[in-house]
């Protein structure tokens, strides 16, 4: 089975919390490949890594987590595989290349570096 990311990355920058985002195919042995987004947030939205159902910690902000935009690919009938398992919060720009393309490569190496840790200890 194969994930189109554009389709995927079409769908999450419908959220209204989302401003940015990349979705990557990441390596991983069990499933050999798994979806990651990692989303830039609009300015008046707070990431929580806090299941959904928590309330927001502050009444004047909009709460975005994972399992939010997880829900939000279901209610837009994305197909099950094609959801991001993983999203992070993406605070700095995204590496692109002088005509504003992003390098998948270099954001894939960064984001491996970052699951690297959280591998090792399961």
């Amino acid at each position: 089975m194969e994930v189109f990311v554009m389709q995927v990355e079409t769908i999450l920058s419908q959220h209204p919390g989302v401003r940015g985002v990349v979705v990557l195919g990441v390596p991983e042995p069990r499933l050999s490949e798994m979806v990651v987004g990692c989303v830039q947030l609009e300015v008046e939205w707070q990431w929580s890594d806090k299941s959904f159902g928590d309330p927001p910690r502050n009444k004047n902000h909009n709460v975005l987590s994972g399992e939010t935009l997880r829900q939000f690919c279901r209610r837009n009938n994305l197909t099950g595989f094609k959801i991001p398992r993983v999203f992070f919060q993406w605070k700095k720009p995204f590496p692109t290349t002088s005509t504003g393309k992003v390098i998948r490569g270099k954001l894939l190496d960064e984001v491996i570096s970052i699951l690297q840790p959280l591998h090792s200890s399961m």
